[in-house]
């Protein structure tokens, strides 16, 4: 497929997640509620929640929000450890979260088979017409459309489903949610135009012929995570992911001239401070930073500093906004290596060998 048609998937993402945020309480708030009840009473007693690739990091998120805010475990499984080492973990009072754009992956398919049968099982999906669909006890599905190429518009509308059913979880007012997840819809549609524009100056800042480092600490740890692969997979550029404290505690020696990272800026003021000064240090030590978050642009800027400013979001969007730009600048990184953009040569859209 040509950089067109990836281009065109990234365009659709606003309609994608206005459509979702419409039909989501109507389909399952009620259902949602029952789950609810379950937590509060105790009926539930760990929730685990599981995936692949890019839907297992959509699913961070959701895990800290749960996290923080449930009296009972929530564990984060990779799909493949799960079932492969420790399947015993779900049992009949756990709740298990699972997010796949096909509901066809290998690992998840093999989750419907040989696990014991979960006290509820929610799934996220993109058509709701699948294996993990069907097993599940409540199916939740995005919509999004067919996509041909790297996850974009999947991965942000499983953030933004993930966002819905962890607020009905946890007892928010769910038309709010979904006030926040169109405002964003209208932010990307607003400013993609210029993110495109500003996507060839961003690449050309990182380079295209060493890695690059992508940093987050909070929710903004999925979309490090997310820009990593997504960069490994549709620019063919090797890239690592790291929360801010990891990239303290030993990869910080990698910086040198020649070096490029991209950091998320953390909207929480305490974390913000930390990424502020791992962007500088970065900065001091010859390599070169891009910010992607609130501006911080100085009066005089720095040759090795590069900001893409994002409007001011709720929270819980901040991952779907702070994606975009990562997925744009893919087009002038694989161009630049001489490929065509988001183009599968050694895998395939859907996974189905473990």
């Amino acid at each position: 497929m040509s950089a067109e048609g990836y281009i065109g998937e990234i365009r659709e993402q606003p309609q994608v997640l206005r459509a979702l945020a419409r039909a989501f309480e109507p389909d399952h708030a009620a259902e949602l509620a029952r789950v609810r009840r379950d937590l509060a009473s105790g009926t539930i007693a760990k929730v685990v929640m599981t995936g692949m690739g890019g839907s297992l990091h959509s699913l961070y998120p959701a895990h800290l929000a749960l996290s923080q805010a449930c009296p009972i475990p929530t564990l984060l499984w990779d799909c493949s450890e799960l079932v492969q080492q420790a399947p015993e973990v779900i049992d009949d009072r756990t709740l298990v979260i699972a997010v796949s754009q096909s509901g066809e992956s290998g690992e998840l398919v093999r989750l419907c088979r040989s696990v014991a049968r979960p006290q509820t099982a929610i799934a996220i999906t993109n058509s709701g017409e699948n294996t993990l669909a069907r097993w599940a006890d409540i199916s939740v599905r995005t919509l999004a459309g067919p996509e041909r190429t790297a996850s974009t518009k999947t991965y942000t509308a499983g953030l933004a489903g993930l966002a819905l059913v962890t607020g009905a979880l946890l007892g928010h007012d769910l038309s709010t949610q979904a006030a926040h997840i169109s405002a964003a819809a209208e932010m990307i549609e607003r400013h993609l135009p210029a993110w495109q524009v500003m996507s060839v100056e961003l690449a050309s800042f990182l380079g295209s012929d060493a890695p690059i480092a992508f940093v987050g600490r909070g929710v903004n740890l999925a979309t490090a995570h997310m820009s990593a692969l997504l960069t490994n997979e549709a620019s063919k550029l090797s890239s690592t992911a790291f929360s801010g404290g990891q990239f303290r505690h030993g990869p910080i020696e990698l910086v040198r001239e020649g070096f490029s990272c991209v950091i998320f800026a953390s909207a929480d003021h305490s974390t913000g401070a930390l990424d502020r000064r791992t962007a500088d240090t970065v900065v001091e030590l010859g390599g070169r930073c891009a910010w992607i978050g609130a501006s911080r642009a100085r009066a005089i800027p720095r040759p090795r500093e590069f900001t893409v400013g994002l409007p001011d979001c709720d929270s819980t969007c901040l991952p779907i906004l702070n994606m975009i730009p990562v997925q744009l600048m893919q087009v002038p990184l694989a161009q630049a290596r001489g490929l065509v953009p988001a183009q599968f040569v050694n895998a395939s859209k859907v996974t189905t060998i473990e």
